[in-house]
This record gives structure tokens, sequence and C-alpha cells, in this order.
């Protein structure tokens, strides 16, 4: 018997990490490599022209702010990459990229099956876990560039669970402050890490004292009220003395909402040019539900018929976590409603500045989509008293 179980745990195991690992190398061989993007050709030429030497912090920053954008400075982690790569082999320096990718997906997966096993969940439902995040074409995609989303997902990932681990020992907070700082400088919109942190902190408090309805009705106030505060500077063309040096990056978003943009250069999503304070909230709405899209005009038949077979289930999943969150252990709910505070935290700064024309800045999301989406699923399966012991040890 013991034999059996443990030739069931290695096939398991065998499971978890052998589909994403196919899928990666899959989508590599048949996608092949893409690197030759607009901004990962920004980016070469900006350490080119510094000699490769971007390890010289002192004067790499100030050369990116006086030669190129303030912005640059987060992108340090990247360029830093791309320095090493190219210094290893400049003809194949990509595949060196995407090798390096490869390792933090490894880990990422790794510290989700240990979490997943100190919830401890069944060796078949953990299983499960892989399937339902490395089957997001946006995953899929983007883990065959270059561009740093890729790599930037898998750091979110590994903050994430250095997040939810944050009270087992005070080496891990350390550790969530050295990655949080790391995960800083990859992409310029990774600063948000910082609201989240913020409100994972206030939740972690006050969950304690109030209940989870009271939390929905604080939040919901929260972001409605940063939502009605920001587009007040969009609507009145004012940007505090305070931020003045971000003044580029306030016109350039501006300028978006002038065009009525929704969707950045996917042109059927646009609305009338916003006229009235009223107008401007509409767009915001719009670009709002548009986030969490999953088909388009512009994209194939199978594209969309792909994405509709993914992420019906994906959000069907989802909202039965939702419905049925009071039947979800305490260190669930916690986790269900931090993830939903990232999601909405992505998809409010997103909306208010500017939606990826491929929507790739919300690929962080799908890892919280995914567990959400995964407790849903285990719900499910523990209603059939068949399946039941499969689901918790």
């Amino acid at each position: 018997m013991n034999i059996l179980l443990k030739k069931n745990n290695i096939i398991f195991n065998i499971i978890y990490f052998l589909f994403p690992i196919l899928i990666f190398y899959l989508n590599l061989v048949i996608r092949k490599i893409n690197y030759l993007s607009v901004d990962q050709t920004r980016s070469i030429e900006w350490i080119q022209n510094f000699d490769f030497n971007t390890l010289n912090i002192l004067k790499f920053i100030p050369y990116l702010i006086n030669e190129h954008r303030f912005e640059g400075i987060f992108f340090l982690i990247p360029l830093n990459i791309y320095s090493f790569s190219l210094s290893i082999n400049q003809d194949y320096w990509f595949v060196i990229v995407i090798f390096i990718n490869f390792i933090f997906l490894l880990i990422l997966l790794t510290l989700f099956y240990k979490f997943f096993k100190r919830l401890e969940y069944s060796n078949f439902l953990i299983s499960l876990f892989p399937f339902i995040l490395f089957l997001n074409n946006d995953l899929i995609i983007w883990s065959s560039y270059t561009l740093p989303d890729f790599f930037s997902f898998c750091f979110f990932g590994i903050v994430i669970y250095l997040l939810l681990n944050i009270n087992k020992s005070k080496l891990n907070s350390l550790y969530l402050i050295f990655f949080v700082i790391l995960f800083i400088f990859i992409r310029p919109t990774n600063f948000l890490i910082i609201f989240i942190l913020t409100q994972f902190c206030f939740i972690y408090l006050t969950s304690k004292y109030f209940s989870y309805k009271f939390l929905v009705l604080f939040f919901l106030f929260f972001y409605s009220s940063i939502i009605f505060f920001i587009i007040s500077f969009f609507y009145l063309d004012y940007i505090p003395n305070l931020f003045q040096f971000l003044d580029d990056t306030f016109n350039y978003y501006r300028s978006y909402y002038l065009e009525g943009a929704v969707i950045h250069h996917r042109f059927y999503t646009y609305i009338d040019k916003p006229n009235t304070y009223f107008d401007y909230l509409i767009l915001v709405f719009c670009r709002l539900i548009y986030f969490f899209a999953f088909v388009s005009k512009e994209f194939s038949v199978s594209h969309n018929v792909y994405n509709l077979v993914y992420y019906i289930p994906m959000y069907f999943f989802c909202i039965i976590a939702f419905l049925k969150f009071n039947t979800l252990s305490d260190t669930e709910k916690n986790i269900t409603f931090i993830m939903i505070t990232i999601i909405l935290t992505y998809a409010i700064f997103h909306s208010l500045t500017l939606i990826d024309y491929d929507w790739r800045y919300r690929i962080n999301c799908n890892l919280c989509f995914s567990v959400i989406s995964f407790f849903g699923i285990k719900i499910s399966l523990s209603k059939f008293s068949t399946t039941s012991s499969l689901i918790i040890k």
C-alpha cells in the first residue's frame, strides 16, 4: 500500500512539473523565440550605447535618465540580464534570457507546490493547478518573448508566495523585502506591488476584527474614491506641483483620454472624445470592463475559440469560489480576498492609465485568477463523495 502511494505521488509530481515545462518548450519550438520587438530593440540600444556596463549603477542610472527616460531605471534587472547574455554570446543571447525565464518558472512551480502541500491538499488536486495556470494563452504567448513580461510574472509569483508565508519566519520577511525591491526594477508598472503590500497589511491586521462584508464595502469605497480623485486631475488637466517630474507621463496618458482610447490601438473599442467629467468616468468604466475581456474582433477565430474554452470555465470556477466563500477555510478566505484586491489594483491602475494592445500588463493577474478558480474547482470536486478523498489528505 505504501509503495503504491509513493508511486502515485511520483506520478502526480511528474504531471505537476512536466505539463508546464512541455507547454513552455513546445511554445518556443512552434512560435520560435520572439525578441526583436520595438521595446526589445530600444532596450538593447540603451545597453549598447553604454558599452554593456550596466552594473555600473552610479553611472548607468544618470545615463538612462539624461539620455532616454526616467522610467528606464525600472528596467534595471532585465537590462542587466540582456547585458549579461550578450556578453556571453551576441548571436544567441536571447536563448540565455529564455533559459533564465525557465529557471524562475521552475522556482515558481516548486514554491506553489510547497504552499499547496502546506494546506494539506492531495497530490491529485495539486496536479490540477499547472493546467489551470499554464493553459492561459497570455502566458503561452509571452513566455516565448524575451521582453520582461514573463520574467516579471515568475518574480511576481515568488513575491506572492513570500507574502502569503510572511508570518512563517523573520527570514521570510527579509526575503520578501529583497524580492520586492528586485521586482520593482523589472518593469515600471511593478511599483504597484507597494500598494498591494499596503492592502495586504491592512487585510492582515483588520480581518481579525472585521467581517469580510465590511472589508468588501471598505475597499469598494476606497477604490471608488481613488478613481474619482485621479480622474479629476485628468479632467482638469492639472498635476500637483509635488509630481511635476511626472508631467510628461501625465500628458502622455491624458492624450489617450482625449482620443477616447479604451484598448491601446484597438480602435474599435474607442469611444467619443470625453468632454464632461462624467464622460471621463464612462471611459474608465469601459476600460475596467475590457480589462477582463478575452475575445477581440482582431483576434483570429482559433484565438477567440481557445480563449472562450479557457476563460469561461476559469471565470465560472472563480464565481463558484465567491458564492461558496463561507465554505473555504480561514486561510483560503484570506488568500482569495488578497487575490481579488491584487486583480482590482491592476485593473483600476490600467483603467486609469491605459490598457495595452494585447492585455500583456494583466499577465500577473493570471496567477490570481488561477488560484481563485483552483479553490472553486476544489469546492466543486468536494461535493462528490467518491472524489472527496482525493481533495484533502
